[in-house]
Protein backbone atom coordinates (compact mmCIF):
# COMPACT_ATOMS: atom_id res chain seq x y z
CA UNK A 1 0.00 0.00 0.00
CA UNK A 2 1.00 3.62 -0.67
CA UNK A 3 -0.76 6.66 0.83
CA UNK A 4 -0.98 10.00 -1.01
CA UNK A 5 -2.01 13.48 0.10
CA UNK A 6 -1.19 17.04 -0.86
CA UNK A 7 -1.07 20.74 0.04
CA UNK A 8 -1.07 20.84 3.84
CA UNK A 9 0.37 24.40 3.83
CA UNK A 10 2.16 24.21 7.17
CA UNK A 11 2.49 27.67 8.73
CA UNK A 12 -0.63 29.03 7.07
CA UNK A 13 -1.71 32.52 8.21
CA UNK A 14 -5.02 33.52 6.61
CA UNK A 15 -6.31 36.95 7.68
CA UNK A 16 -9.79 37.21 6.13
CA UNK A 17 -12.60 36.17 8.43
CA UNK A 18 -10.33 35.20 11.29
CA UNK A 19 -9.01 36.43 14.63
CA UNK A 20 -5.39 36.09 15.78
CA UNK A 21 -6.42 33.15 17.96
CA UNK A 22 -8.40 31.39 15.23
CA UNK A 23 -5.49 31.80 12.80
CA UNK A 24 -3.27 29.92 15.24
CA UNK A 25 -5.95 27.27 15.61
CA UNK A 26 -6.21 26.79 11.85
CA UNK A 27 -2.45 26.38 11.54
CA UNK A 28 -2.38 23.87 14.40
CA UNK A 29 -5.42 22.04 13.03
CA UNK A 30 -3.69 21.43 9.69
CA UNK A 31 -0.51 20.31 11.40
CA UNK A 32 -2.51 17.86 13.53
CA UNK A 33 -4.20 16.55 10.39
CA UNK A 34 -0.75 15.64 9.05
CA UNK A 35 0.23 13.94 12.31
CA UNK A 36 -3.03 11.98 12.33
CA UNK A 37 -2.41 10.87 8.76
CA UNK A 38 1.10 9.72 9.70
CA UNK A 39 -0.33 7.72 12.61
CA UNK A 40 -3.15 6.23 10.52
CA UNK A 41 -0.70 4.94 7.90
CA UNK A 42 2.20 4.10 10.17
CA UNK A 43 4.51 1.73 8.32
CA UNK A 44 3.00 2.60 4.93
CA UNK A 45 4.95 4.73 2.39
CA UNK A 46 3.31 8.19 2.53
CA UNK A 47 3.78 10.68 -0.30
CA UNK A 48 3.01 14.41 -0.28
CA UNK A 49 2.44 15.97 -3.72
CA UNK A 50 3.60 19.46 -2.80
CA UNK A 51 3.11 22.65 -0.79
CA UNK A 52 4.21 21.15 2.50
CA UNK A 53 4.75 24.78 3.56
CA UNK A 54 2.46 27.72 2.93
CA UNK A 55 5.44 30.04 2.49
CA UNK A 56 8.92 29.81 1.02
CA UNK A 57 10.60 30.94 4.26
CA UNK A 58 9.32 29.81 7.67
CA UNK A 59 9.92 30.23 11.38
CA UNK A 60 11.69 27.64 13.49
CA UNK A 61 8.32 26.43 14.81
CA UNK A 62 6.98 25.56 11.37
CA UNK A 63 10.27 24.04 10.25
CA UNK A 64 10.16 21.84 13.34
CA UNK A 65 6.60 20.82 12.51
CA UNK A 66 7.66 19.96 8.96
CA UNK A 67 10.48 17.78 10.27
CA UNK A 68 7.98 15.84 12.39
CA UNK A 69 5.96 15.22 9.24
CA UNK A 70 8.82 14.42 6.87
CA UNK A 71 10.79 12.03 9.03
CA UNK A 72 8.15 9.27 8.87
CA UNK A 73 7.09 9.81 5.24
CA UNK A 74 8.36 8.27 2.03
CA UNK A 75 8.82 11.41 -0.07
CA UNK A 76 7.60 14.99 -0.53
CA UNK A 77 7.47 16.93 -3.79
CA UNK A 78 8.27 20.63 -3.86
CA UNK A 79 5.24 22.75 -4.71
CA UNK A 80 4.93 26.32 -5.91
CA UNK A 81 4.55 27.62 -2.32
CA UNK A 82 7.74 25.80 -1.31
CA UNK A 83 9.94 27.50 -3.91
CA UNK A 84 10.52 30.90 -5.51
CA UNK A 85 11.76 31.60 -9.03
CA UNK A 86 15.21 32.80 -7.97
CA UNK A 87 18.41 30.87 -8.40
CA UNK A 88 20.05 32.46 -5.35
CA UNK A 89 17.17 31.79 -2.90
CA UNK A 90 17.20 28.97 -0.36
CA UNK A 91 13.89 28.30 1.37
CA UNK A 92 12.71 26.10 4.19
CA UNK A 93 12.05 23.00 2.09
CA UNK A 94 15.43 23.34 0.39
CA UNK A 95 17.01 23.47 3.83
CA UNK A 96 15.19 20.29 4.83
CA UNK A 97 16.46 18.56 1.69
CA UNK A 98 19.94 18.75 3.18
CA UNK A 99 18.60 16.71 6.13
CA UNK A 100 16.48 14.34 4.06
CA UNK A 101 18.08 14.21 0.60
CA UNK A 102 16.19 11.09 -0.48
CA UNK A 103 12.81 12.19 0.84
CA UNK A 104 12.52 15.78 -0.42
CA UNK A 105 12.19 15.95 -4.22
CA UNK A 106 13.30 19.27 -5.71
CA UNK A 107 14.31 19.98 -9.29
CA UNK A 108 17.33 22.27 -9.58
CA UNK A 109 16.32 25.82 -10.49
CA UNK A 110 16.17 26.22 -14.27
CA UNK A 111 16.25 22.46 -14.75
CA UNK A 112 13.71 19.86 -15.77
CA UNK A 113 13.22 16.13 -15.54
CA UNK A 114 11.45 13.51 -13.47
CA UNK A 115 12.33 11.69 -10.26
CA UNK A 116 11.84 7.92 -10.39
CA UNK A 117 11.19 5.97 -7.20
CA UNK A 118 10.17 2.34 -6.81
CA UNK A 119 7.92 1.10 -4.05
CA UNK A 120 8.67 -2.63 -4.22
CA UNK A 121 5.71 -4.82 -5.19
CA UNK A 122 3.43 -1.77 -5.40
CA UNK A 123 4.27 0.82 -8.06
CA UNK A 124 6.83 2.88 -9.90
CA UNK A 125 6.42 6.53 -8.89
CA UNK A 126 7.56 9.13 -11.41
CA UNK A 127 7.42 12.61 -9.87
CA UNK A 128 7.72 16.11 -11.31
CA UNK A 129 8.09 18.71 -8.53
CA UNK A 130 7.46 22.38 -9.25
CA UNK A 131 9.70 23.86 -11.96
CA UNK A 132 10.28 27.46 -12.99
CA UNK A 133 8.31 27.68 -16.26
CA UNK A 134 5.67 25.95 -18.34
CA UNK A 135 8.29 25.15 -20.97
CA UNK A 136 10.42 23.30 -18.41
CA UNK A 137 7.29 21.55 -17.14
CA UNK A 138 6.44 20.21 -20.58
CA UNK A 139 10.02 19.07 -21.09
CA UNK A 140 9.69 17.22 -17.78
CA UNK A 141 6.43 15.63 -18.95
CA UNK A 142 8.21 14.42 -22.07
CA UNK A 143 10.91 12.88 -19.89
CA UNK A 144 8.32 11.22 -17.66
CA UNK A 145 6.48 9.82 -20.68
CA UNK A 146 9.69 8.34 -22.06
CA UNK A 147 10.61 6.79 -18.71
CA UNK A 148 7.16 5.26 -18.21
CA UNK A 149 7.27 3.76 -21.71
CA UNK A 150 10.06 1.33 -20.79
CA UNK A 151 8.77 -2.22 -21.09
CA UNK A 152 11.01 -3.43 -18.25
CA UNK A 153 8.66 -2.05 -15.57
CA UNK A 154 6.40 -4.76 -14.19
CA UNK A 155 4.71 -2.69 -11.48
CA UNK A 156 2.00 -0.11 -12.25
CA UNK A 157 3.33 3.36 -13.06
CA UNK A 158 1.93 6.42 -11.27
CA UNK A 159 2.77 10.00 -12.31
CA UNK A 160 2.85 12.61 -9.53
CA UNK A 161 2.54 16.30 -10.44
CA UNK A 162 2.03 19.67 -8.76
CA UNK A 163 0.18 21.81 -11.29
CA UNK A 164 -3.14 23.08 -12.62
CA UNK A 165 -5.27 20.97 -14.92
CA UNK A 166 -6.58 22.16 -18.28
CA UNK A 167 -6.58 25.90 -17.62
CA UNK A 168 -8.02 28.16 -20.29
CA UNK A 169 -5.46 29.92 -22.45
CA UNK A 170 -6.27 33.30 -20.83
CA UNK A 171 -5.23 31.98 -17.41
CA UNK A 172 -1.84 30.62 -18.46
CA UNK A 173 1.37 32.61 -18.10
CA UNK A 174 5.00 31.66 -18.64
CA UNK A 175 5.33 30.52 -15.02
CA UNK A 176 1.90 28.87 -14.65
CA UNK A 177 2.25 25.11 -14.71
CA UNK A 178 -0.67 23.53 -16.53
CA UNK A 179 -1.39 19.97 -17.58
CA UNK A 180 -3.49 20.16 -20.73
CA UNK A 181 -6.10 17.55 -21.61
CA UNK A 182 -3.99 16.65 -24.65
CA UNK A 183 -0.99 15.91 -22.43
CA UNK A 184 -3.18 14.03 -19.94
CA UNK A 185 -4.52 11.70 -22.63
CA UNK A 186 -1.01 11.00 -23.90
CA UNK A 187 0.33 10.27 -20.40
CA UNK A 188 -2.53 7.93 -19.55
CA UNK A 189 -1.37 5.70 -22.41
CA UNK A 190 1.67 4.74 -20.31
CA UNK A 191 0.64 5.52 -16.71
CA UNK A 192 -1.94 3.66 -14.67
CA UNK A 193 -2.77 6.87 -12.80
CA UNK A 194 -1.86 10.56 -12.94
CA UNK A 195 -2.19 12.29 -9.55
CA UNK A 196 -2.14 16.07 -9.15
CA UNK A 197 -1.43 18.35 -6.22
CA UNK A 198 -1.86 22.15 -6.24
CA UNK A 199 -5.61 22.57 -6.84
CA UNK A 200 -7.45 22.43 -3.50
CA UNK A 201 -10.79 20.98 -4.66
CA UNK A 202 -10.87 17.27 -5.47
CA UNK A 203 -11.83 16.10 -8.97
CA UNK A 204 -11.53 12.78 -10.80
CA UNK A 205 -11.43 12.50 -14.58
CA UNK A 206 -10.76 9.96 -17.32
CA UNK A 207 -12.56 7.11 -15.55
CA UNK A 208 -10.93 8.11 -12.25
CA UNK A 209 -7.43 7.61 -13.63
CA UNK A 210 -6.52 11.31 -13.47
CA UNK A 211 -7.15 12.49 -9.92
CA UNK A 212 -6.80 16.01 -8.54
CA UNK A 213 -6.32 15.06 -4.91
CA UNK A 214 -7.38 18.32 -3.25
CA UNK A 215 -5.83 19.54 -0.01
CA UNK A 216 -6.35 17.78 3.34
CA UNK A 217 -8.10 20.61 5.21
CA UNK A 218 -9.71 23.88 4.08
CA UNK A 219 -7.44 26.91 4.23
CA UNK A 220 -10.40 29.30 3.94
CA UNK A 221 -13.81 29.72 2.34
CA UNK A 222 -12.50 29.35 -1.22
CA UNK A 223 -11.65 25.65 -0.81
CA UNK A 224 -14.53 24.34 1.30
CA UNK A 225 -15.20 20.76 0.15
CA UNK A 226 -14.84 17.21 1.42
CA UNK A 227 -11.14 16.45 1.92
CA UNK A 228 -9.41 13.13 1.34
CA UNK A 229 -6.19 11.19 1.42
CA UNK A 230 -5.69 8.40 -1.09
CA UNK A 231 -4.29 4.88 -0.99
CA UNK A 232 -2.98 2.68 -3.77
CA UNK A 233 -3.26 -0.98 -2.85
CA UNK A 234 -3.09 -4.01 -5.15
CA UNK A 235 -3.53 -1.81 -8.20
CA UNK A 236 -6.59 0.05 -6.85
CA UNK A 237 -6.67 3.76 -5.96
CA UNK A 238 -9.13 4.58 -3.14
CA UNK A 239 -10.09 7.77 -1.31
CA UNK A 240 -10.54 8.15 2.45
CA UNK A 241 -12.44 11.04 4.02
CA UNK A 242 -10.37 13.34 6.26
CA UNK A 243 -12.67 16.37 6.62
CA UNK A 244 -16.39 16.59 5.92
CA UNK A 245 -18.08 19.70 4.54
CA UNK A 246 -21.39 18.61 6.07
CA UNK A 247 -20.00 18.79 9.61
CA UNK A 248 -17.16 21.30 9.23
CA UNK A 249 -19.03 24.07 7.39
CA UNK A 250 -22.30 25.84 8.16
CA UNK A 251 -24.40 28.60 6.64
CA UNK A 252 -26.36 30.37 9.35
CA UNK A 253 -29.02 33.06 9.02
CA UNK A 254 -28.04 36.09 11.06
CA UNK A 255 -31.40 35.93 12.87
CA UNK A 256 -30.34 32.61 14.45
CA UNK A 257 -27.25 34.10 16.08
CA UNK A 258 -25.72 33.46 18.48
CA UNK A 259 -25.85 29.66 18.41
CA UNK A 260 -23.60 26.81 19.47
CA UNK A 261 -22.06 24.88 16.59
CA UNK A 262 -19.26 22.42 15.98
CA UNK A 263 -18.56 23.84 12.50
CA UNK A 264 -15.11 25.28 11.84
CA UNK A 265 -16.12 27.60 8.99
CA UNK A 266 -19.30 29.67 9.28
CA UNK A 267 -20.92 31.82 6.61
CA UNK A 268 -23.46 34.32 7.96
CA UNK A 269 -26.29 34.94 5.47
CA UNK A 270 -29.66 36.70 5.24
CA UNK A 271 -31.15 40.11 4.58
CA UNK A 272 -30.89 42.58 7.45
CA UNK A 273 -32.19 46.05 8.20
CA UNK A 274 -29.82 48.88 9.22
CA UNK A 275 -31.07 48.73 12.78
CA UNK A 276 -29.99 45.05 12.96
CA UNK A 277 -26.31 45.90 12.53
CA UNK A 278 -25.47 46.54 16.17
CA UNK A 279 -27.10 43.30 17.31
CA UNK A 280 -25.41 41.47 14.46
CA UNK A 281 -21.95 42.70 15.46
CA UNK A 282 -22.52 41.76 19.12
CA UNK A 283 -23.76 38.30 18.14
CA UNK A 284 -20.73 37.67 15.94
CA UNK A 285 -18.55 38.58 18.88
CA UNK A 286 -20.47 36.08 21.04
CA UNK A 287 -20.00 33.41 18.36
CA UNK A 288 -16.24 33.80 18.63
CA UNK A 289 -16.32 33.66 22.41
CA UNK A 290 -18.66 30.65 22.80
CA UNK A 291 -17.60 28.34 19.94
CA UNK A 292 -14.08 27.04 20.41
CA UNK A 293 -14.15 25.07 17.16
CA UNK A 294 -14.72 28.10 14.89
CA UNK A 295 -11.74 28.94 12.67
CA UNK A 296 -13.28 31.57 10.38
CA UNK A 297 -16.51 33.53 9.97
CA UNK A 298 -17.54 35.15 6.69
CA UNK A 299 -20.27 37.76 6.33
CA UNK A 300 -22.64 37.38 3.37
CA UNK A 301 -25.44 39.51 4.84
CA UNK A 302 -27.30 41.90 2.59
CA UNK A 303 -28.46 45.05 4.32
CA UNK A 304 -31.70 46.58 3.07
CA UNK A 305 -32.12 50.09 1.69
CA UNK A 306 -28.99 51.95 0.63
CA UNK A 307 -26.96 51.96 3.83
CA UNK A 308 -24.70 48.96 3.37
CA UNK A 309 -24.41 45.68 1.53
CA UNK A 310 -22.18 42.93 2.88
CA UNK A 311 -22.01 40.38 0.10
CA UNK A 312 -19.59 37.86 -1.31
CA UNK A 313 -18.33 40.44 -3.80
CA UNK A 314 -16.17 41.91 -1.03
CA UNK A 315 -14.56 40.05 1.85
CA UNK A 316 -15.84 41.38 5.17
CA UNK A 317 -13.99 40.57 8.36
CA UNK A 318 -14.16 41.53 12.01
CA UNK A 319 -11.33 43.93 11.23
CA UNK A 320 -13.02 45.74 8.33
CA UNK A 321 -16.68 45.56 9.40
CA UNK A 322 -16.59 48.39 12.00
CA UNK A 323 -14.95 50.88 9.63
CA UNK A 324 -17.44 50.08 6.89
CA UNK A 325 -20.40 50.55 9.23
CA UNK A 326 -19.03 53.78 10.75
CA UNK A 327 -18.59 55.29 7.31
CA UNK A 328 -22.13 54.42 6.27
CA UNK A 329 -23.69 55.65 9.54
CA UNK A 330 -22.04 59.10 9.56
CA UNK A 331 -25.11 60.49 7.83
CA UNK A 332 -27.29 59.32 10.73
CA UNK A 333 -25.77 60.98 13.83
CA UNK A 334 -27.87 59.17 16.45
CA UNK A 335 -27.09 55.72 15.06
CA UNK A 336 -23.46 56.70 14.53
CA UNK A 337 -23.00 57.79 18.15
CA UNK A 338 -24.63 54.59 19.37
CA UNK A 339 -22.39 52.50 17.13
CA UNK A 340 -19.19 54.22 18.30
CA UNK A 341 -20.23 53.84 21.93
CA UNK A 342 -20.98 50.13 21.64
CA UNK A 343 -18.28 49.08 19.22
CA UNK A 344 -15.40 50.17 21.46
CA UNK A 345 -15.68 47.02 23.56
CA UNK A 346 -16.59 44.70 20.68
CA UNK A 347 -13.48 45.34 18.60
CA UNK A 348 -10.89 46.31 21.18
Amino acid sequence: MIAFYTDPHIGINRIAGTTPESRRKLSNRIYQQCLDLNAEYDGVPIVCLGDLFDSFSNSELFIEQAIEIIKTQFCILAGNHDLVNRSDAVGSLQLLKTLYPNKVLITEFGGHGAHITAVPDEAILISIPHVATQELFEESLEHAYTQASYKAYKEPRILLLHCNFNLSYDNISETTLNLSSKWAEQLLNVFSYVLLGHEHIHRSLYDDRLVILGNIHPTGFTDIADKYCWTFDNGILSKHLLWSKSSGYAEIDFNQLPITTSAEFIRIVGKAKPEDLLTLSKNINKMWKTNDSVLAIKMDVEVEDTLLKLTSSKEVTLKTLPDMIREELRGTPALYRLWVELSGDLYA
